[in-house]
């Protein structure tokens, strides 16, 4: 059971999960990982993107939903992650 969040070991998995999707070299669809509060906040640069990394991270025992607010400049998703209660 995941009890902390780790923003490195986030990033991993959300690089991981685009090259699933994509294949490797799409590193760049990863716009930032950064933590905000008591989450930690994935930003990539599309919806295709957000769905795989949402599904990627709640298998390895995190809560992770898509983030509604999207990204500050208005270009590209976001998925919140949780320590699941």
């Amino acid at each position: 059971m995941i009890k902390q969040l780790n923003v490195r070991h986030i990033r991993h998995h959300a690089l991981r999960a685009i090259c699933d999707r994509l294949g490797p070299g799409h590193a760049f669809a990863l716009r930032a990982v950064e933590r905000e509060g008591g989450a930690v906040i994935v930003r990539v640069n599309s919806g295709g993107n957000a769905l795989a990394v949402e599904p990627w991270l709640r298998r390895r025992g995190y809560h992770a939903e898509y983030d509604y607010r999207g990204n500050p400049d208005g270009y590209g998703c976001a998925v919140k992650v949780t320590v699941p209660s």
